[in-house]
């Protein structure tokens, strides 16, 4: 530049030359410095698009590593299930015969696969063919069908891609799964009619296949499979066939096999016939889905019986008997003001649905019935606990004493069955057996018998919603109190039955004739007894208030002498 300013106000022959070789220069020189300036910058900057280029590509090995590893999750997965099933069919976990191993339906499946392949590529074998193509179709189906997990606001043709997959969290993995596994068995669902998993695997084929048309073993391992399909429990003969069992157990007996007897499988025709040697009729052949091919299935059902007639039923209900003594001893414990732990309960809630299913104690029920009807037992509130409970008394060194038994007659009768409640049971014998030897006098046995028959309205009152005086339980208490009376001869004439819709001159007839005393009278020419008396009215008690037949003379609920107003 020095030598441009020094000659550009000289004149001279070379002056130009010598100006042109000057600028040349000093554009040499301009391009080497922006040259230079150019190439730090540009490594500078290509520098920088290197350690974005790496990071970018750090950032791509690591989604591909979660993507690898989430495959691989998906796989094991699938393979771990894959196996366990093939493993429990291998090893026949199932209560039938096998008909089809391993190896065999590893063979079908991969005719299937084969079937999926088109043209051959190169070196490549049908089967990978096939896979490659299974698994192009499969991965677009599932990548659609899983981009609602993937993002629920997206564009309409947003679809969820490969890389992706590891966005899903751990609470979409069994979502994700599902749609794998319901787009596998779609494919296996549509198998191209030609594929031989169409073609074998059905089981009646395959019996037929397998035993070689054989019909003797075919039905001989069918009988097999029938004797299996029984039901897994036994049931207590001597119970069954007892006298007081009342009812027969039905059998039910179903073969499903596929199309039923409608069917339209030809193997499945051929088998029919051979399966109704193990059926009542043809009703009882039902058919199965197309999914369900591979099986024929026996079933047999056995219902109508109590569950008392289960065999080691008793042995349950002894060790249940003595759970609950162990409680009732804790429980009288503890209002004793003992520190008694409760035995672990075994209901699963605080009243259970029913007591037992075992008829009860035909001795411990007319106890009941009897100490009820004469007030040995009776129902009160507990004034710790304010509960409804059946409680008798007792007496003691210092006074009586309260003892609760259950929370409900039903249940009364059930635990003076109780081992640990036996002394329970003979004490309120004794206080029975008491009461009914003071009925020496007449007075005392009237008395006696107007409390029963008291009794005897108070449950049919009670049971008017079941039937009243026709209801089973009131028939059964009154039948208990009936035997008592007659064994105890409270009451010895028997109630005349008038006959309705007499005509009046057998009604005048039989007004002249002697009344004929029954044989059951016990009449004697000393003394002959007087006619039940027919209650017109009734009479209260003034000591407690309650009604009473207006034949009574003591007060059936606390004994108090009647005072009778003409």
């Amino acid at each position: 530049m020095q030598d441009i300013t020094h000659f550009k106000d000289k004149f001279g022959v070379t002056k130009q030359a010598k100006m042109e070789e000057f600028s040349e220069a000093a554009l040499q020189g301009i391009e080497g410095t922006l040259s230079a300036t150019i190439q730090r910058k540009a490594r500078a900057l290509g520098l920088e698009a290197i350690a974005r280029l790496q990071e970018h590509l750090q950032e791509l090995e690591r989604r591909f590593a979660r993507f690898t590893q989430k495959l691989n999750q998906t796989r094991d997965y699938f393979f771990s299930q894959s196996n366990q099933q093939a493993d429990n069919a291998d090893a026949l976990q199932i209560n039938g015969i096998k008909l089809f191993d391993r190896q065999e339906l590893n063979t079908l499946y991969q005719d299937l696969i084969e079937q999926q392949a088109g043209a051959s590529e190169g070196s490549k074998t049908r089967y990978e063919i096939g896979m490659n193509g299974l698994c192009s179709t499969l991965s677009q189906d599932i990548l659609r069908q899983t981009s609602p997990l993937w993002k629920e606001t997206r564009a309409n043709d947003e679809v969820m891609r490969l890389f992706d997959l590891p966005s899903l969290s751990d609470m979409q993995e069994d979502d994700f799964r599902e749609i794998i596994l319901d787009h596998t068995q779609a494919v296996i669902a549509k198998a191209p009619d030609s594929s031989r998993l169409k073609t074998e695997l059905s089981a009646c084929d395959r019996l037929f296949k397998l035993y070689k048309n054989d019909e003797a073993e075919i039905i001989n391992n069918l009988r097999i499979a029938y004797n299996k399909s029984k039901p897994m429990i036994l049931l207590s003969r001597a119970v069954m066939t007892g006298q007081d069992a009342g009812f027969t157990p039905a059998q039910n007996t179903k073969v499903a096999l596929i199309g039923g007897r409608n069917t339209s499988n030809e193997a499945a025709k051929k088998l029919i016939p051979l399966i109704q040697e193990f059926v009542s009729s043809s009703d009882a052949i039902t058919p199965l889905g197309d999914n369900e091919r591979h099986r024929v299935v026996f079933v047999q059902e056995i219902g109508g019986f109590s569950l008392r007639c289960i065999e080691g039923m008793p042995q349950l209900r002894q060790s249940y008997q003595d759970w609950k003594g162990q409680i009732i001893l804790a429980k009288r414990a503890r209002l004793r003001g003992e520190n008694r732990d409760l035995p672990i309960p075994v209901h699963i809630q605080k009243e259970p649905p029913f007591w037992d299913v075992f008829p009860e104690d035909p001795n411990v029920l007319k106890l009941v019935v009897q100490a009820r009807a004469l007030r040995v037992m009776r129902q009160e509130a507990n004034q710790s606990s304010k509960e409804q409970v059946i409680r008798y008394t007792r007496g003691t060194e210092i006074g009586t004493e309260n003892i609760d038994l259950a929370s409900s007659w039903e249940e009364a009768a059930q635990v003076l069955e109780v081992l640990a409640c036996r002394p329970d049971r003979e004490e309120i014998q004794k206080q029975v057996t008491r009461r009914l030897s003071l009925t020496e006098t007449e007075v005392q046995k009237q008395a006696l018998f107007n409390q029963l028959m008291a009794y005897l309205q108070q449950r049919e009152q009670e049971l008017a919603k079941a039937g009243g005086n026709d209801s089973l339980e009131y028939k059964r208490e009154s039948a208990i109190l009936l035997d008592l009376i007659r064994q105890h001869k409270l009451r010895t004439a028997i109630a005349h039955v008038e006959t309705p819709d007499l005509a009046p001159d057998v009604v005048a007839d039989a007004a002249t004739r002697s009344p004929v005393p029954e044989a059951n009278d016990a009449v004697t020419p000393a003394h002959t007894p007087n006619p039940i008396p027919q209650p017109s009215a009734q009479v209260f008690c003034t000591s407690c208030g309650h009604k009473n037949p207006a034949s009574s003379n003591f007060c059936a609920k606390c004994g108090t002498k009647l005072t009778k107003v003409n």
